[in-house]
């Protein structure tokens, strides 16, 4: 049985956590008010790669209406989110348990408060390339069970590539560096075939989401759902459309005053994707709408900086690229090759603007181009630091 939205009391600070709550807990979020499913709703947003599985975990319960806040609210603590989310997993507790499951349930219960520090640094996620929903079962994952929140991951290998989808199709990931791992010393030309195949699928699927990923969350997930997806050592709020699509909850600082950004598409693996508003409507990004000292995932900061890119040459219409004519890899190049390329492209563009805006102007001083932009790099490690 489903329970009723926890509400944040209201005898807490409208504003911010109190200050003794704020020197103890140093975490504090800003809280991005949407209007979802017709009613205003909020969702919390980051300022840095940091506390991913508490945050994705907490907008996924916020969407569904399970916790509600007081919408005078604007800022929350970690230690206030973990609170809420302990009322709600006590809550949750049936009421008709015999007397051994229910001894279970509670110290079920009690493992996973005791995990909830961990929500705010990272846990350890081991995918499993059977399915999108598969996952080595660890202590870290009862939080996602009592809450009953789905993790997916897009990482599966194409049964059409015969040898890299026998090599790691009923593995783990730490299982599949085990096997390339000891098939370095082997001289059996089956298990050196098998670890080399393993070792070719991970480095070429290294953003860690592949189109046979995409279909299967798609197969599975049901119309409507909310959950979490773990990808890039990030973990996002995921939601399926009922007409089968993908959607990421935008949930960088940067977009707080942009109400009408809240969802990003995930519909393939080249960041071809677009941002949405509430009600899934394409958002175009304007230049400079992304805090530049926020951190993004790495396929977040891809998808902005080609955004960005193609926002400061729409001004030159010979410079202008379309986005279908952007080069998009031979079959042997990585994600993270294409992104970094893609990147070197567009610093090597915003310098050459730069240059012609300083010829057209009154000569100054001059001064080092700055875009505003970090490099990021994707990850195949599956174990949150």
């Amino acid at each position: 049985m489903e329970s009723e939205g926890v509400e944040v009391p209201n005898d807490r600070p409208a504003t911010s956590p109190s200050q003794d709550s704020a020197e103890e807990d140093p975490c504090v979020y800003h809280i991005k008010w949407i209007t979802w499913e017709d009613s205003k709703t909020p969702i919390i947003t980051q300022n840095k790669n940091g506390p991913c599985p508490l945050l994705a975990l907490f907008n996924v319960l916020l969407l569904s209406k399970r916790i509600t806040l007081s919408e005078l609210l604007e800022m929350i603590s970690s230690r206030q989110i973990m609170d809420r989310l302990g009322d709600l997993i006590l809550s949750d507790m049936p009421s008709d348990l015999p007397d051994d499951e229910k001894l279970n349930y509670e110290q079920n219960m009690s493992d996973a408060i005791s995990i909830f520090p961990k929500l705010q640094t990272g846990i350890d996620v081991n995918v499993q390339f059977k399915t999108s929903s598969s996952f080595e079962c660890t202590p870290e994952l009862l939080v996602f069970d009592l809450l009953r929140i789905s993790l997916y991951h897009g990482w599966l290998p194409d049964p059409q590539d015969t040898v890299a989808f026998e090599a790691v199709k009923s593995k783990s990931y730490n299982q599949v560096i085990d096997q390339i791992i000891t098939s370095k010393d082997s001289t059996d030309e089956e298990v050196l075939t098998s670890g080399l195949a393993a070792e070719q699928f991970l480095q070429s699927n290294a953003a860690q989401l592949t189109y046979c990923g995409i279909v299967n969350m798609q197969e599975t997930m049901k119309d409507g759902e909310l959950a979490v997806l773990f990808r890039n050592n990030h973990f996002s709020t995921l939601y399926k459309k009922n007409s089968g699509e993908l959607f990421t909850l935008v949930t960088d600082q940067g977009f707080l005053t942009k109400p009408n950004i809240v969802w990003e598409t995930l519909s393939n693996i080249q960041g071809d994707t677009h941002f949405t508003d509430a009600k899934f409507l394409s958002t175009p990004v304007e230049s400079g709408a992304v805090n530049a000292s926020a951190e993004l995932s790495p396929q977040q900061q891809f998808d902005q900086d080609m955004m960005i890119a193609m926002s400061l040459t729409a001004d030159d219409a010979n410079d202008v690229v379309p986005p279908a004519e952007y080069p998009k890899g031979s079959t042997e190049e990585s994600d993270h090759q294409m992104a970094s390329r893609l990147q070197q492209e567009y610093d090597e563009q915003v310098s050459r603007d730069a240059q012609r805006h300083q010829q057209q102007q009154r000569p100054t001083s001059r001064q080092p181009v700055d875009t505003g932009r970090r490099r990021t790099s994707s990850s195949d490690k599956c174990t949150i630091l």
